[in-house]
């Protein structure tokens, strides 16, 4: 494993005073390592924005520690910050600049050739000679993301990239986004799309009311042994008693359940009765996290 890109250490954030005093953040301890691609879940206001914006230097912790990339102080994430590229969920550009102008700027401002900036207006279909305040929030998303990948930063931060972007863009997006991983950037990736988080992240960290309630490699956290289970029996269902069922539920002739343990019990135990159908599915990242928010 590489070493470690962004480590927090007990990080808490807390907003307010006395009684008013709200958690941003408690007690976050998240490491990510260099080439890692993390998928960064939670509800809104769970805390993921809060955090983020630390990892960028943008708040201070009220106790605990932060390293960015070897900084750990304000003026040293200042100085990393040329190596990372970050999208915040909200996109705010100079509205009365065209496309062109504002990334020229940006180009300028990260010491990058100006010609980097036209493959990437292609293959994202942008028309760089129209004002940013004639774009849709598609199309100002763009700007941003050609923004964040100018300069193939080490590390790239999104929060909410694909927000926005039609189906299509989203597909080429995470096109550009796998050619960077494959680069050797590392990833830290926040959404509320789960399936985008399922299909590219290999490692997945869920926070809840501020704190984090499961980290780990993507196959652990869904768990390779938890399935769905669908039944269509011949007659009237009856309740199947086995250790690892969970959450069974009946609708007419067909129950459905979740399932942890060895398949082939399961399908022994099965055998015992007679249904006419049966479904039998991995658990989904949705379903995983869905479970931590019901806790």
């Amino acid at each position: 494993m590489g070493q470690p890109v962004i480590q927090l250490q007990n990080f808490t954030k807390i907003y307010g005073m006395g009684i008013r005093a709200v958690a941003g953040a408690k007690d976050i301890n998240i490491t990510v390592h260099k080439g890692q691609c993390v998928g960064f879940v939670g509800p809104n206001g769970a805390g993921k924005s809060t955090t983020i914006r630390a990892i960028m230097g943008l708040l201070s912790p009220t106790s605990g520690t932060l390293n960015v990339m070897g900084a750990s102080t304000f003026d040293e994430l200042a100085k990393v910050r040329q190596h990372i590229g970050y999208l915040p969920s909200e996109v705010n550009l100079y509205g009365n600049l065209t496309g062109k102008q504002v990334l020229y700027y940006a180009a300028d401002l990260k010491k990058v050739d100006r010609a980097a900036i036209y493959p990437l207006a292609e293959r994202l279909h942008l028309d760089l000679s129209k004002k940013v305040n004639s774009y849709s929030l598609g199309n100002r998303k763009k700007v941003a993301l050609i923004n964040v990948l100018l300069n193939d930063p080490e590390l790239i931060i999104l929060d909410e990239p694909t927000s926005g972007l039609d189906p299509v863009m989203q597909q080429i997006f995470f096109a550009l986004l796998r050619e960077a991983h494959t680069r050797g950037a590392t990833i830290f990736l926040s959404s509320h799309n789960l399936q985008e988080i399922e299909r590219f992240c290999d490692t997945v960290t869920v926070i809840k009311d501020a704190m984090i309630v499961a980290d780990g490699p993507l196959k652990s956290i869904i768990g390779e042994n938890r399935k769905e289970v669908v039944l269509e029996f011949e007659a009237e269902p009856r309740e199947l008693t086995l250790a690892g069922i969970a959450n069974f539920k009946t609708q007419g002739n067909k129950v459905k359940f979740d399932y942890e343990g060895d398949i082939n019990v399961l399908v022994t135990h099965l055998a015992n009765h007679k249904f006419k159908d049966i479904r039998i599915h991995n658990w989904t990242l949705e379903q995983v996290i869905r479970h931590y928010y019901e806790i």
